[in-house]
């Protein structure tokens, strides 16, 4: 009787407050939004090398720096809401594996093989994948809206229309969200 009792006591209990949800904002941003990115990233850095876009270094070098631009804004944010040094310190390693992973195009321009024949497909099908994912999770949108261009512009044919059908989806899906977004924010 005196456990259950001691039990019951235990559950109402008030908290200590020994965590302050001082500065978790940037690192809540650095792994959800940048990790997720991070990884979106990936898959279409897999995407480009696969079908041979990696060849022309231009293209590498864009990508890379547009891929740069989150880091750059997460690493602003971690400063912003700069707390204790040790959680700048996290959220610093997690924006530097972030950097090198947006860097990764630009190394891979001087391994990447000559393709005898651009293979379009692949980027047909990671639009696709990305487009199916956007449905669920809407941002990744962004991304088939992306590829779908590239898409379009590197077919000819049936193919082309495919990545133009994808590429309005995705822009309409994303347009979705944003207004729903914009609703519930009350603008």
């Amino acid at each position: 009787m005196r456990t259950l009792l001691l039990l019951f006591l235990m559950l109402l209990s008030a908290p200590t407050f020994a965590f302050s949800q001082a500065g978790t904002t940037a690192t809540l941003l650095l792994f959800v939004g940048l990790g997720g990115f991070t990884l979106a990233n990936s898959l279409m850095q897999l995407c480009f090398y696969f079908s041979g876009l990696y060849h022309n270094e231009k293209f590498a070098q864009n990508h890379a720096a547009l891929a740069l631009i989150p880091s750059v804004i997460m690493f602003a944010i971690s400063i912003y809401d700069f707390t204790s040094f040790g959680a700048f310190v996290m959220n610093l390693g997690g924006i530097l594996i972030a950097l090198a992973l947006a860097l990764l195009p630009v190394q891979l321009t001087s391994v990447a093989k000559a393709v005898a024949t651009p293979r379009p497909f692949v980027i047909t099908i990671t639009s696709t994948t990305f487009l199916i994912l956007g449905s669920f999770l809407a941002p990744l949108s962004l991304f088939a809206v992306i590829l779908g261009y590239l898409g379009y512009q590197m077919t000819k044919g049936a193919s082309r229309y495919i990545n133009l059908i994808i590429g309005i989806v995705a822009i309409s899906l994303l347009g979705y969200w944003l207004w729903q977004l914009l609703q519930s924010a009350g603008v």
